[in-house]
């Protein structure tokens, strides 16, 4: 389980920016290994980073604009990993139950 970055204002935005991505990066593998978890945090560190950005001068602002669609693309990436790794799952899951419903239906009776 890895747990989200959380705001900070003494970070730059491109400090910001990088502590994101390598949490997404982290969530990847913890889907790989099918490990725990913890997402909570994630959308109100990503607000914060975006309030940040909005903060800044418009020409300061416009250095995020391609940084901010690469986090949204990683974020879509992300959100689409996930639900196929809930789907592998829940068929997994089934996989089993069929299993142990066959097993049990074929167990001799008394034995």
């Amino acid at each position: 389980m890895t747990i989200p970055p959380i705001p900070d204002d003494n970070k730059t935005p491109d400090e910001l920016f990088q502590q994101v991505a390598a949490y997404i990066d982290e969530v990847h593998g913890i889907i790989d290994r099918r490990d725990f978890l913890e997402l909570k945090g994630l959308d109100d560190f990503i607000d914060y980073l975006c309030g940040r950005v909005m903060k800044l001068t418009p020409d300061e602002a416009k250095l995020y604009g391609v940084k901010l669609n690469e986090l949204l693309a990683d974020m879509n990436d992300l959100q689409a990993r996930i639900e196929a790794a809930k789907l592998d799952v829940r068929a997994e899951i089934n996989t089993l139950a069929k299993q142990a419903a066959a097993a049990k239906a074929y167990k001799p009776k008394g034995g």
